[in-house]
């Protein structure tokens, strides 16, 4: 809902949002192994709210239109893990597509990911992955993000643990001559209620 008070006093209240969807989701587990898939499905509906001046008109008010939009997003995922014994791989794969009924623009994304989690005693466990995927934006650019991440976590009791993570990733955008990278790093103590 989107709420405006003129200058008058009057107070005016418009809808400005419609919001549907579903989810499906199944997991199957048997012996080492285990598979989950998940898919998602939402609309969004947006009116268009025209500028409207503020009153009275102060340094941090002035004008604000909404442009409307009618969004639908279709995402899956899926994801495989086989237990070895002392390390535990998987392999995951997401999907989205993001669509503009209004304006017919598309933006598509998926990526990949290979990861392994290894407990090394009782209370440790390391864990390291890959991840790579594309995106195409509603302007038609595609680009490529590689990335990594590796970290442990230490058990201090059934829901407290320590953990400490290092991750890096790259960007490259096609007509784009950079390319965009970061890295990170966290240290920390988690509890879980």
């Amino acid at each position: 809902k989107s709420t405006l008070k003129t200058d008058t006093g009057a107070v005016t209240t418009t809808d400005t949002e419609d919001n549907t969807g579903y989810e499906l989701g199944g997991r199957y587990a048997q012996g080492k192994i285990a598979a989950g898939v998940g898919y998602r499905s939402a609309k969004t509906q947006n009116v268009a709210i025209a500028a409207v001046a503020a009153v009275p008109a102060t340094p941090t008010t002035g004008t604000v239109a909404v442009a409307a939009a009618n969004t639908v997003t279709n995402s899956w995922a899926a994801g495989l893990s086989y237990n070895a014994g002392p390390v535990i791989g998987y392999l995951q794969y997401f999907n989205q597509a993001i669509k503009n009924e209004l304006t017919s623009t598309e933006v598509k994304e998926n990526a990949y990911a290979v990861g392994v989690r290894a407990p090394i005693t009782k209370q440790a466990t390391l864990f390291a992955s890959y991840t790579t995927g594309g995106k195409t934006s509603a302007a038609n650019i595609d680009s490529k993000t590689t990335g990594y991440q590796a970290g442990g976590l230490y058990a201090l009791s059934k829901r407290t643990d320590l953990y400490a993570l290092y991750g890096a990733a790259k960007m490259k955008a096609d007509n784009v001559a950079n390319e965009s990278t970061g890295q990170g790093m966290a240290l920390g103590i988690r509890h879980t209620f």
